[in-house]
């Protein structure tokens, strides 16, 4: 599957993106695969980005971050391992 180029600022079809609803308080951040609903709900962002990763790096997909499911964040690149400091954060979580 292909996934966005270095310098889009959007999800392309297969990405996943990690997505915020302030309104949900004990599973705010929801995986979804683009284009497609929520199929996964995590308590902590470093929780939702752990999943992601592992999906993400098995299929060679980029991971994205949005707030208001209009502006995105590229979280990591196509085919790239875990940011880092977020294993850390995420074992410590736990």
């Amino acid at each position: 599957m292909r996934s966005a180029e270095p310098g889009a600022n959007t999800p392309t079809p297969g990405d996943l993106v990690i997505a915020r609803d302030a309104t949900v308080q004990k599973a705010p951040y929801a995986l979804c695969v683009v284009p497609g609903p929520a199929q996964i709900c995590c308590q902590t962002f470093e929780q939702a980005l752990s999943t992601a990763s592992a999906w993400a790096s098995q299929r060679q997909v980029a991971i994205w971050f949005t707030e208001n499911g209009t502006t995105f964040t590229r979280v990591a690149p196509a085919g790239s391992p875990m940011p880092q400091g977020s294993r850390e954060r995420s074992q410590n979580a736990e």
